[in-house]
């Protein structure tokens, strides 16, 4: 079995724009916590908006070198970018935006969501691409929460995002072996993980024991390397999200919105944005 290295509470939170109100559960400085090639881990809300006539959220800005996934559980957000894609991002929806070589986008509460007033519940996901498609053309998948298959374990059930397990298969494409499931758990669990890839399992809510280790509401557990599988118990009614993937091991360069593998790649990449070559986007939402 995989065994537990620590359980970390959700440090303070902070605006991102004026529409996400985020803890930081995990970066790739954070090499200690064994998430290659997960970048990021960003818990978002729950938070609850007044109505209001504002734009809310975060205007266009660029990324290179990664991937940018969100998996809304509460509220409605409106994804743009300067692919010419628009999206609605609906509860139990996910967006998986691949930026590659390049992307302008903006991510804001819809302009229902904003009148109305609500609360905005997600986690944001980086994903690190290997270093042969970093500059891989940017693509988006857009996942509705119909398309997104369950597998019930006992009491419990798990929505196969990305992966699979028993023979199901998640949605979204992945440029490496990765699993995202999204679980409702009511019991005891074993996941299958294999022995090579990295494990991250955060709570949004309940209570769950592995090993003598607790985790509640917020809390990120991390994993030692080696071993196959994960086995937990749910002491009362959670909300899980587990991770893993296989290590890509490559060099790791970040300068705010880019990840690459040398310092001259992110030179180039901001030379690139200033040139214009991540396209246009126009700030605001869609008609």
């Amino acid at each position: 079995m995989k065994r537990v290295a620590q359980v970390y509470k959700a440090p303070p939170r902070h605006w991102v724009g004026n529409g996400f109100y985020v803890s930081t559960m995990f970066t790739y400085k954070e090499v200690h916590k064994n998430g290659d090639p997960f970048l990021l881990i960003d818990y978002i809300g729950p938070h609850h908006f007044k109505a209001s006539a504002d734009c809310l959220g975060v205007g266009p800005h660029p990324h290179r070198g990664l991937e940018a996934a969100s998996i809304v559980y509460q509220g409605q957000v409106e994804h743009s970018d300067s692919q010419g894609t628009r999206n609605l991002v609906a509860p139990g929806g996910v967006q998986w935006m691949t930026a590659g070589s390049g992307v302008l986008h903006q991510e804001l509460l819809s302009k229902k969501f904003c009148q109305k007033g609500g609360v905005l519940e997600m986690v944001q996901l980086w994903l690190n691409l290997p270093k042969v498609y970093k500059m891989t053309p940017p693509k988006y998948q857009a996942i509705s929460a119909e398309q997104i298959p369950t597998v019930t374990i006992g009491k419990s059930q798990v929505r196969i995002i990305a992966g699979d397990l028993e023979r199901v298969v998640g949605p979204v494409k992945t440029f490496s072996p990765i699993s995202v499931w999204d679980l409702n758990l009511k019991d005891s669990l074993h996941l299958p993980t294999p022995e090579d890839h990295n494990v991250l399992i955060f709570v949004r809510d309940g209570l769950v024991a592995l090993e003598m280790w607790r985790a509640g509401p917020a809390q990120l557990i991390t994993f030692q390397k080696g071993g196959e599988g994960v086995h937990f118990q749910a002491l009362r009614p959670s909300s899980v999200l587990v991770l893993t993937g296989l290590p890509l091991s490559d060099p790791i360069v970040g300068c705010g919105p880019f990840v690459m593998n040398s310092k001259e790649e992110i030179e180039q990449a901001q030379a690139d944005l200033k040139a214009g070559k991540f396209g246009t986007l126009r700030a605001g939402h869609g008609e």
